[in-house]
């Protein structure tokens, strides 16, 4: 109670005294704790508010102002400073050194390549592959001798001409010997001046013009892009070097040949073309899509042999067959031609048609913006991919065994019609 009424009767310049005092008393304190042990807590502060967006413990802070009372866990907040704080910037030290290093390794792995080579990408992604452990049969020196030893040719496949305007040959794997061969044979392939299947194995029907072009290799996805690359120098060094081009085709395309023949005639075979349906990602210049279908000139085929088949550092094996094949016609000075229409239509189509019709295929995989609707394929389309056996068999019989439409002078259509 002493205290108390005292309290209540403290005059104005006692009061001062006692400020007096409370400001000696900070002075003490501080001089017993140091200044640089001060300017610790200050500093502490303003880190772990930048990190921890005003989380420190508020006794901490109370500690760290010369307003608090530094008696209040006086110890645990000298701890913090001589001891988590000096961890503290060691990490934060080691972060930045590390960003550094990712930052660097990032730069050299794609930005570098990017600008040498134009192929940033398809260069990352052979380095993750090679992390990966999936190589396929990757050979480090191709032993051309090795892959083509043992490889026949049916009578058929020996009696086409060995000269002339276009040699096509499909790809195809013993899976689909019973559908996919007899659709192709049944429609399309017969059309090109030498047109015959590249086989893994004989066939069944030796009617059909095949060669086993593909007997020593694996008849896996993995050894796609080794069966490319394998099948341009087969057909032009062992089969015949006086065609003017040279198809890829796979065992689900559809070729309208003669349209293909009515393209061709407005080109040099011997410039070095190579056309398709191109693709965006991985290349600046972008990459003809497998599933398309590409053709290649006799002097893009010949500089591809003669420079880059047998070099396995500009044209090493690829996991994707079209993106490795693009690899090693670029190392050569060789990309895609844009094979649109005068209006922007596409005459080779990778995709499904319907696809392409409704627009459902991401605007990242297309190198030139897509026309969609009813305007999607050029009136001289030549290609398209993802047929089933049935899908073949039928677009033939509508392109082929049904006369087009002949409207009579007699008959006026009506502007409904028209307009449909």
């Amino acid at each position: 109670m002493k205290d108390i009424s005292r309290r209540g009767s403290v005059s104005s310049t006692e009061r001062k005294q006692e400020a007096g005092s409370s400001a000696e008393d900070w002075s003490v304190v501080r001089k017993k704790l140091g200044e640089s042990v001060r300017k610790q807590y200050l500093l502490l502060d303003t880190e772990v508010r930048q990190f921890r967006k005003g989380s420190l413990p508020w006794r901490y802070r109370w500690a760290a102002s010369p307003k608090g009372y530094l008696g209040v866990d006086r110890k645990a907040a000298i701890e913090e400073t001589t001891v988590r704080l000096p961890a503290m910037n060691f990490v934060r030290r080691f972060s930045s050194l590390l960003l550094l290093l990712c930052t660097f390794a990032l730069l050299i792995v794609f930005v570098l390549p990017f600008f040498l080579q134009f192929e940033g990408l398809v260069f990352a992604k052979s380095v993750l592959d090679s992390f990966s452990g999936i190589r396929g049969s990757v050979d480090e020196v191709r032993d051309v001798d090795k892959w083509v030893r043992g490889v026949t040719s049916t009578p058929t496949a020996q009696g086409l001409p060995k000269s002339g305007k276009l040699f096509c040959f499909v790809e195809t794997s013993s899976k689909y010997y019973d559908t996919r061969v007899p659709a192709v044979w049944a429609t399309w392939l017969p059309r090109c001046e030498h047109g015959q299947f590249f086989t893994p194995t004989p066939l069944s029907n030796s009617k059909i013009p095949h060669s086993t072009v593909y007997a020593n290799l694996k008849d896996t996805y993995e050894d796609l892009f080794n069966k490319s690359i394998l099948s341009f120098f087969y057909a032009f060094t062992k089969i015949s070097d006086k065609f003017d081009w040279y198809l890829k085709a796979d065992d689900d395309t559809y070729i309208i040949v003669e349209h293909l023949y009515e393209y061709l005639e407005t080109l040099d075979p011997k410039k070095p073309y190579y056309l398709g349906y191109v693709l965006k990602p991985y290349f600046r210049r972008g990459y003809n899509g497998g599933g398309a279908g590409y053709i290649l000139s006799r002097e893009a085929v010949r500089r591809f042999i003669e420079g880059a088949f047998h070099n396995t550092t500009t044209c090493p094996w690829d996991k994707f067959e079209d993106t490795g094949m693009a690899r090693c016609l670029e190392s050569v000075g060789i990309t895609p031609h844009d094979t649109r229409d005068a209006n922007g239509r596409s005459r080779f189509n990778t995709f499904r048609a319907d696809e392409m019709f409704q627009g459902t295929i991401g605007a990242e995989w297309h190198f030139y913006k897509p026309i969609l609707g009813r305007n999607w394929a050029s009136p001289q389309l030549i290609s398209l991919h993802h047929m089933s056996s049935n899908d073949m068999l039928l677009y033939d019989d509508l392109l082929y065994r049904i006369r087009p439409p002949v409207i009579s002078s007699k008959h006026v259509i009506p502007e409904t019609e028209k307009n449909s």
